[in-house]
């Protein structure tokens, strides 16, 4: 859904952008957000890995879906034509995929732990459920928004062109309300 959101919603090569001074092509937008997202989780990777030795792994790991769910609400905040806070959110949200590590650690653990109870070990049970059941979820999580977004009524672009989103596209691509900033300057 992020290339929707950077189209439709942050539309970083519209007229907000062209007169706010930061305007770019929704490739570089996208492209530039990604790689703020991947060097802040290769600096956070060494980060993850220190607060789990400190406050052992589980904790860590609490802290990763913590810090997941709070980084992923940040979506929320950019506004459109600012592809400047979608950058600073992409940098944010890349702090807990610097800790996916966490979920494969937790995951040797349990193994472990089962092999302690049960005297046989089943890692080959539990790996695949823990790759097979993300997948299963993934499936609905990526269909079901773009099946919502066309019952909304998402326009298709015309000839590589992006027609204007209604509202309730835009809400569904998780739009906010104006900023401040932009009612200031609506009132004048």
């Amino acid at each position: 859904m992020f290339p929707f959101f950077v189209r439709y919603v942050v539309d970083p090569n519209g007229i907000k952008a062209r007169q706010g001074g930061y305007a770019m092509g929704p490739q570089t937008a996208m492209g530039v957000s990604v790689v703020a997202l991947l060097i802040t989780a290769v600096v956070s990777t060494p980060v993850w890995l220190y607060l789990s030795k400190r406050y052992g792994k589980y904790r860590a790991w609490v802290g990763y879906n913590a810090a997941n769910v709070l980084s992923n609400l940040l979506f929320f905040w950019p506004s459109e034509g600012d592809p400047g806070q979608t950058l600073v959110v992409m940098a944010l949200n890349g702090i807990p995929v610097g800790g996916q590590f966490l979920i494969n650690s937790i995951l040797a653990d349990v193994v472990d732990y089962d092999e302690f109870l049960n005297g046989c070990r089943s890692e080959g049970s539990f790996s695949v459920f823990g790759t097979l059941i993300p997948k299963f979820v993934a499936i609905p999580a990526n269909a079901i928004p773009l099946m919502v977004i066309n019952v909304l009524g998402f326009r298709q672009p015309i000839d590589g062109v992006t027609q204007p989103q209604t509202e309730q596209v835009k809400g569904c691509l998780l739009y906010t309300s104006p900023s401040p900033r932009d009612k200031r300057q609506s009132r004048m």
